[in-house]
Protein backbone atom coordinates (compact mmCIF):
# COMPACT_ATOMS: atom_id res chain seq x y z
CA UNK A 1 0.00 0.00 0.00
CA UNK A 2 1.50 3.50 -0.68
CA UNK A 3 -0.68 5.24 2.01
CA UNK A 4 -0.68 8.99 0.29
CA UNK A 5 -2.26 7.67 -3.01
CA UNK A 6 -4.97 4.88 -1.84
CA UNK A 7 -3.66 2.57 -4.49
CA UNK A 8 -0.70 -0.07 -5.17
CA UNK A 9 2.59 -0.04 -7.70
CA UNK A 10 3.65 -3.41 -7.51
CA UNK A 11 5.51 -5.11 -10.23
CA UNK A 12 7.45 -8.81 -10.10
CA UNK A 13 10.00 -8.05 -12.44
CA UNK A 14 11.79 -5.38 -14.36
CA UNK A 15 12.06 -1.30 -13.87
CA UNK A 16 10.46 0.13 -10.75
CA UNK A 17 7.44 2.02 -10.91
CA UNK A 18 9.47 5.52 -11.20
CA UNK A 19 11.32 4.33 -14.01
CA UNK A 20 8.02 3.03 -16.02
CA UNK A 21 6.72 6.13 -15.35
CA UNK A 22 9.43 7.82 -16.91
CA UNK A 23 9.14 6.08 -20.27
CA UNK A 24 5.48 6.75 -20.19
CA UNK A 25 4.56 9.38 -22.79
CA UNK A 26 0.75 8.74 -22.61
CA UNK A 27 -1.72 6.85 -20.79
CA UNK A 28 -3.41 3.42 -22.01
CA UNK A 29 -6.80 4.84 -20.66
CA UNK A 30 -7.78 8.52 -20.97
CA UNK A 31 -10.34 9.13 -17.93
CA UNK A 32 -10.22 13.01 -18.97
CA UNK A 33 -8.56 13.53 -15.74
CA UNK A 34 -4.77 11.69 -14.96
CA UNK A 35 -1.99 12.38 -17.52
CA UNK A 36 1.38 10.64 -17.29
CA UNK A 37 3.03 13.89 -15.87
CA UNK A 38 -0.04 14.03 -12.94
CA UNK A 39 1.35 10.35 -12.13
CA UNK A 40 5.17 10.81 -12.23
CA UNK A 41 4.10 13.87 -9.55
CA UNK A 42 2.65 11.87 -7.30
CA UNK A 43 6.00 10.39 -6.47
CA UNK A 44 7.42 13.95 -5.64
CA UNK A 45 6.87 14.13 -1.59
CA UNK A 46 7.85 17.49 0.75
CA UNK A 47 11.20 17.89 2.56
CA UNK A 48 11.49 15.44 5.72
CA UNK A 49 8.69 13.42 4.34
CA UNK A 50 10.47 10.16 4.94
CA UNK A 51 12.16 11.49 8.17
CA UNK A 52 11.95 8.35 10.74
CA UNK A 53 11.17 6.18 8.30
CA UNK A 54 13.62 3.76 9.42
CA UNK A 55 11.27 3.48 12.75
CA UNK A 56 8.14 1.94 10.27
CA UNK A 57 7.92 -1.72 10.04
CA UNK A 58 6.83 -3.09 7.16
CA UNK A 59 3.16 -4.75 7.40
CA UNK A 60 3.09 -8.50 6.96
CA UNK A 61 0.15 -10.71 6.86
CA UNK A 62 0.81 -11.71 10.50
CA UNK A 63 1.33 -8.30 11.77
CA UNK A 64 -0.44 -4.93 10.41
CA UNK A 65 2.54 -2.74 11.39
CA UNK A 66 1.09 0.00 8.91
CA UNK A 67 -2.17 -0.42 10.30
CA UNK A 68 -0.58 0.13 13.78
CA UNK A 69 1.33 3.61 12.83
CA UNK A 70 -1.62 4.99 10.94
CA UNK A 71 -3.66 4.80 13.42
CA UNK A 72 -1.05 6.10 16.29
CA UNK A 73 -1.16 9.05 13.68
CA UNK A 74 -5.01 9.55 13.42
CA UNK A 75 -5.26 9.05 17.24
CA UNK A 76 -2.33 12.25 17.56
CA UNK A 77 -4.41 14.26 14.99
CA UNK A 78 -7.57 14.01 16.89
CA UNK A 79 -5.54 14.98 20.36
CA UNK A 80 -4.41 17.98 18.79
CA UNK A 81 -7.61 18.61 16.98
CA UNK A 82 -9.44 18.30 20.46
CA UNK A 83 -6.62 20.52 22.01
CA UNK A 84 -7.23 23.31 19.31
CA UNK A 85 -10.29 25.00 21.94
CA UNK A 86 -13.28 26.69 20.38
Amino acid sequence: SLGQWGWTVATLGGPGPQERLRRLEALPVDDGFTTAALLRAAFAFPKGFFDGREDVAPSRLSDGAVYRHYRRGWAEAARLADDSGP
